[in-house]
């Protein structure tokens, strides 16, 4: 994954893309998170998908920050 990530933060229209869609994947989450009628299990899940985004961006960003300063 750690290869992958320096590969994709080289091509920044690719990585601008990726990170669009996991913007949108993330206020999903947050929507799903948030809705009142939902059930504790689809509340869960939800949180554990802006958790698991969440780390990926961050990781992205990370090396898009090693990258820069190599």
């Amino acid at each position: 994954v750690a290869l992958e990530l320096q590969r994709l933060v080289k091509d920044p229209r690719l990585e601008q893309a990726v990170v669009q869609v996991m913007q949108v994947q993330l206020a999903q989450a947050v929507v799903d998170a948030s809705d009142l009628r939902s059930t504790e299990r689809a509340t869960g899940h939800a949180a554990g998908r802006i958790e698991a985004i969440n780390e990926f961006l961050t990781r992205l960003f990370m090396e898009r920050e090693r990258a820069k300063s190599d």
